[in-house]
């Protein structure tokens, strides 16, 4: 059996870390496959928390966080997920992606139709055609799993690209 360690902070839902008695428990999707590939591949791995939950940044000539203990050798990998950096390449390797993030746009509670946030009075909009119109295909779905169909009473709201 190999040992290696990895360090980790707490970023639900990716890793939730909670320490119990003393000792750290990892929740989350991220620990979930590397416990899996760890088992395939014969590895005992240590979790080393970072204390302040800091992924890192370059400060001082150096190195801080999670970034900064791979650096310094005091851990073998980082456990979560972090986008490549120039100046982290020069010391550590980035898998491909394990992850695609669909980040959503929030409104109030008024239920309105996604496209009235495309209106005249907005940045030029032609550049949101096709998403418009991918919006526009859509909201039966955007309905239906959410509730009624939203409707607006005002045509100017669709004259996204009009302007």
């Amino acid at each position: 059996m190999i040992n290696i360690r990895a360090v980790c902070s707490n970023l639900p839902p990716f890793v939730i870390v909670n320490n119990v008695n003393g000792s750290l428990v990892l929740e989350g999707f991220i620990p979930e496959i590397v416990r899996a590939v760890a088992k395939k591949m014969n590895l005992n791995i240590t979790y080393i928390r970072e204390p302040h939950d800091d992924y890192g940044a370059w400060e001082n000539n150096a190195w801080t966080g999670m970034v900064g203990m791979l650096q310094r050798h005091e851990v073998d990998f980082v456990l979560n997920p972090d986008l490549p950096r120039a100046g982290v390449l020069e010391f550590a390797y980035f898998t491909n992606p394990i992850t695609v993030e669909a980040y959503t746009i929030l409104s109030g509670k008024k239920i309105q139709e996604a496209v009235v946030l495309l209106t005249r009075n907005a940045t030029p909009l032609c550049v949101f055609t096709s998403f418009t119109l991918d919006m526009q295909t859509n909201t039966e779905v955007v309905g239906d799993a959410y509730g009624p169909k939203p409707h607006s009473s005002n045509s100017k709201d669709f004259e996204a690209c009009s302007t």
